[in-house]
C-alpha cells in the first residue's frame, strides 16, 4: 500500500519543492518586488508530508518526508550556490540588462519544466526543458564567454529535445548531444586547468577523482547487463567521456565551475540508475525523476554563470 501511494504522491511533492526553491531564488535576488507577501507564500505551501497527510495516508507521508528530506539537503546547497551566482550575474541593473532578462527566462523555463518532470511527453513540456539551457547558452554568447562553453550547452539543450521523448532511437540521440557536448568541455576545461598536477594539490580533488574512478567502472557493470546490446558501446563511451570532463574540471582553479560539472556528473548517474536500474514499480522513480532535473540544471548553471 505505501508503495502503491508513493507514485502518486511524488508529483504533487515535487511541484511544492519546486515552487519553494524558486521563490527563494526570486527573494534572493529582488525580483519579487513584495519580499515578505513572496515569503509568506513560500511558507503558505504545503510539506510534503501535508500532502500525504490530506490523502489521509501516514505511511506514505512519513516516507514521502524522509525521501525529500534526503533530497533537500543536497539541493538547498546547491540552490544556494545558484542564488549567489544569480545576485552576481544580475549585476549591475538587475533584469533590466539582456543578460539578466535571459537568465530569469531561463530559470522561469527550468521552473516551468519542474512542475512538468512526471508529465505525459508533449511539446510544452519538452519546451520548457529545450529553452532553459539554449537560453544559459544565449547568456554565454551575449557575455563574450569563451566560444567552446556556447556550443556545450546548445548541445546540451538538443539533448534535452530528444530525451524528452521516449523510446530508444530518441535516447541515443540525445546521449549522442551530449556526448559531443562533454567533448566542447573537455577541451574547455582543458585550456583553462593548470594540468593534471593540479589535481594532487589539494586533497578535496583527490578525492573527487578517486570516486568517479572508482564508480564509473561499478556502474558499468551495474548498466550493461540491464540495457540492450545496441545500447551498451554507446553507454560506454558516454561514460568515459563525461569521466574524463570531470578530470579536466579538476584541473580548474574555479569551485564553482567544478560543482556545476560534479553535480551534471551526478544527475547523470542518478537518471541511468532510474531508466536502467530500478524496476517500472518502484516507488523511487518520483524523487529520482525530479533530483536528476535540479542537478543538472544547477550544473549547467553554475559552468554558464561561474566562467
Amino acid at each position: 500500500m505505501i508503495r502503491a501511494n508513493c507514485s502518486c504522491l511524488a508529483c504533487g511533492i515535487g511541484t511544492t519543492s519546486t515552487l519553494h526553491s524558486a521563490l527563494r531564488i526570486a527573494i534572493a535576488t529582488n525580483l519579487l518586488s513584495d519580499a515578505p507577501c513572496a515569503a509568506g507564500l513560500a511558507n503558505s505551501l504545503p510539506r510534503p508530508r501535508d500532502i500525504a497527510r490530506r490523502h489521509g495516508q501516514k505511511p506514505a507521508a512519513d516516507w514521502a518526508e524522509k525521501q525529500w528530506s534526503k533530497v533537500g539537503r543536497q539541493t538547498l546547497v546547491d540552490l544556494r550556490c545558484v542564488q549567489g551566482q544569480l545576485r552576481h550575474a544580475m549585476e549591475p541593473g538587475r533584469v533590466g540588462t539582456p543578460q539578466g532578462a535571459i537568465l530569469v527566462a531561463s530559470i522561469g523555463s527550468a521552473v516551468a519544466y519542474g512542475l512538468l518532470v512526471r508529465a505525459a511527453p508533449s511539446r510544452r513540456r519538452m519546451a520548457s526543458k529545450t529553452a532553459s539551457t539554449a537560453l544559459l547558452s544565449l547568456y554565454a554568447a551575449l557575455r563574450g564567454e569563451d566560444w567552446l562553453l556556447v556550443p556545450a550547452l546548445a548541445l546540451g539543450s538538443v539533448g534535452d529535445a530528444f530525451l524528452a521523448w521516449p523510446g530508444e532511437e530518441n535516447f541515443l540521440r540525445g546521449l549522442a548531444s551530449f556526448l559531443v557536448a562533454h567533448l566542447f568541455y573537455i577541451a574547455l576545461f582543458a585550456r583553462l586547468g593548470g594540468g593534471l598536477e593540479q589535481i594532487w594539490a589539494e586533497s578535496w580533488r583527490q578525492g573527487l577523482a578517486t570516486s568517479m574512478l572508482a564508480l564509473a567502472p561499478i556502474m558499468s557493470f551495474i548498466l550493461m547487463p540491464r540495457v540492450s546490446a545496441r545500447l551498451r558501446l554507446p553507454i560506454m563511451a558516454y561514460s568515459a567521456t563525461i569521466l574524463a570532463m570531470v578530470f579536466c574540471v579538476l584541473t580548474v582553479d574555479n569551485r564553482q565551475v567544478v560543482a556545476g560539472a560534479v553535480l551534471f556528473a551526478l544527475s547523470d548517474t542518478i537518471l541511468s540508475t532510474d531508466e536502467f536500474v530500478l524496476p517500472k514499480e518502484s516507488c523511487h522513480h518520483g524523487w529520482m525523476q525530479y533530483s536528476v532535473w535540479m542537478l543538472y540544471y544547477s550544473g549547467q548553471f553554475l559552468i554558464a554563470a561561474g566562467l
